[in-house]
């Protein structure tokens, strides 16, 4: 910040009632601008639906400004340029807001404790992280639903991953915002495919799908249908496979809407046995 800089910015405040060079880096999410120099100009950002501010100056805003937003001050000499340590801590904390606000639905901004969620949250994110028990997918989806989130609900054995499925549950997951994936367990599975069935155990099977991007939470069930978690999660919508067409489908009672996908021919973990069997 420079004597004249501050002259003009003071100035520009009292005509316009908005800080300098305002501009949204990223539309309605991420912004800059010059300092505030007054209330006027402090309120014109919040009335832009600003909700955390970061600045590099000598003396921080007013605190009782500050009370009506998330704040973070890192403490910069004026009329000095900042050192790559003060502009790699301010870069870094906007990378970690932008980070927040791309993955929110619509328009959006960030507050600091989701910058700070968000930064502590880098670098442990596990497959293990998105297996929940029947209990925590329950919770979970009354959170998600509460935060005006989609759920997007499919089942399946998924014994030997294939591109099939992958493209299944891509195609599944444009329904909504959320794919939660319910998992025949071991026990399930030799109830519907037989005794040499599963090739992979439930644990193995979870890991896998856990670690796709596509999927956001997988939930192990030992029963023959997934009845009682489609009536825990109350999904907006089922997706199920192009083969149910004209069937029955369980959960279609509880789920808002049923979507059907048609399945890539030759694509099956039993086809894949049965080649495995014929060469080897």
């Amino acid at each position: 910040m420079s004597k004249p800089g501050n002259i003009w910015r003071k100035v520009h405040g009292k005509i316009t009632k908005k800080p300098t060079n305002f501009s949204w880096l990223i539309e309605e999410k991420l912004a800059g601008s010059g300092i505030p120099t007054s209330l006027d100009e402090f309120e014109w950002l919040l009335n832009q639906g600003v909700k955390s501010i970061v600045t590099m100056t000598e003396n921080s805003l007013p605190n009782d400004w500050t009370q009506k937003i998330d704040y973070l001050h890192i403490p910069t000499a004026d009329y000095h340029a900042p050192n790559m340590e003060e502009i790699d801590s301010a870069v870094e904390f906007s990378n970690l807001a932008a980070g927040v606000v791309v993955g929110k639905v619509g328009s959006a901004t960030s507050t600091i404790n989701e910058i700070m969620d968000y930064q502590s949250s880098i670098g442990h994110q596990t497959s293990e992280k998105n297996i929940k028990s029947l209990q925590e997918i329950t919770e979970l989806s009354s959170e998600l639903k509460i935060k005006g989130k989609k759920i997007v609900f499919t089942n399946g054995c998924f014994d030997i991953i294939h591109g099939g499925h992958i493209r299944y549950l891509e195609d599944a997951k444009k329904f909504g915002d959320i794919l939660i994936l319910g998992l025949n367990s071991d026990k399930s599975v030799r109830t519907l495919k037989g005794e040499n069935r599963p090739i992979n155990n439930q644990i193995d099977r979870a890991y896998i799908l856990a670690a796709l991007e596509v999927i956001d939470y997988v939930v192990i069930f030992d029963e023959e249908t997934p009845y009682k978690l489609i009536k825990a999660i109350k999904p907006n919508t089922l997706v199920k496979g192009g083969d149910y067409k004209g069937s029955k489908i369980v959960g279609e009672d509880i789920a808002e809407k049923v979507e059907l996908i048609d399945f890539i021919n030759g694509k099956s973990t039993s086809k894949t046995i049965e080649k495995i069997k014929r060469n080897f």
